[in-house]
C-alpha cells in the first residue's frame, strides 16, 4: 500500500496520465485487499497538489530516514477513492488486472 515512485513525461503533463496511474494504483491496492495507499512527497514538489486533487491527505510533515531530502509529506488516500478516478476523471484510460 505504498507508492514509491511515480513519474510522468513532462510532455504529457496535464493529459491525465498521473491521475490514471494513481487510479491504477487504487485498483491494484483494492484487488490486494488494501484499504489505503501512502506515499511521501517533497513539500516543494508540484505533484503534491495533484496528489491532493486525487484524494490524498497530508497525514504529517516529516521525512523518512531512508530519504536523502528534508521536508516532505506523508500522504494517504483510500484505495477505493483512487480506483474511482479511472471512471470519473480519466475514463479514456483503461486499466485491468490480468
Amino acid at each position: 500500500n505504498y507508492l514509491l515512485d511515480l513519474a510522468v513525461d513532462p510532455a504529457q503533463s496535464g493529459a491525465g496520465v498521473g491521475t490514471a496511474l494513481l487510479g491504477a494504483c487504487g485498483v491494484i491496492a483494492e484487488a490486494a485487499g488494501e484499504r489505503t495507499v501512502q506515499l511521501h512527497v517533497h513539500r516543494h514538489n508540484p505533484a503534491a497538489e495533484m496528489y491532493r486533487r486525487c484524494g490524498f491527505e497530508t497525514t504529517e510533515l516529516r521525512f523518512p530516514d531512508w530519504f536523502d531530502w528534508h521536508g516532505g509529506y506523508l500522504m494517504t488516500a483510500k484505495s477505493a477513492d483512487l480506483a474511482r478516478l479511472l471512471s470519473t476523471r480519466v475514463p479514456h484510460f483503461r486499466f485491468e488486472i490480468p
